[in-house]
């Protein structure tokens, strides 16, 4: 009997160290993903800024003439995609 705790004692022991290192592997994605989403937010806000100071070029240059914004970007005027979110079990407020 004492021989079948001591094996299941063990058993546990190993699944709660794979589960340990799933969840660094976990947060080490989480890290990423989010380190790529605020790469493509930036990418976006400078593709927008650029997309409006070409409007307002083309607008200039062509007096009387309307600006069309067919075909822009909407880019959110937020936070970066990824900044501020809350929640989950790994959320850490670094404020």
């Amino acid at each position: 009997m004492r021989q079948r705790i001591q094996l299941r004692l063990e058993e546990l022991q190993a699944e709660l160290n794979a589960g340990n290192r799933r969840l660094q592997e976990l947060d080490a994605e989480q890290t990423q993903l989010r380190e790529v989403m605020l790469r493509i937010s930036g990418a976006m806000q400078v593709l927008g800024e650029l997309l409006d100071s070409d409007t307002r070029v083309d607008a200039a240059a062509q007096p009387g003439a309307a600006a069309e914004s067919n075909g822009r970007l909407d880019v959110p005027s937020h936070e970066p995609v990824g900044a501020g979110v809350v929640g989950g079990p790994h959320h850490r407020d670094l404020s």
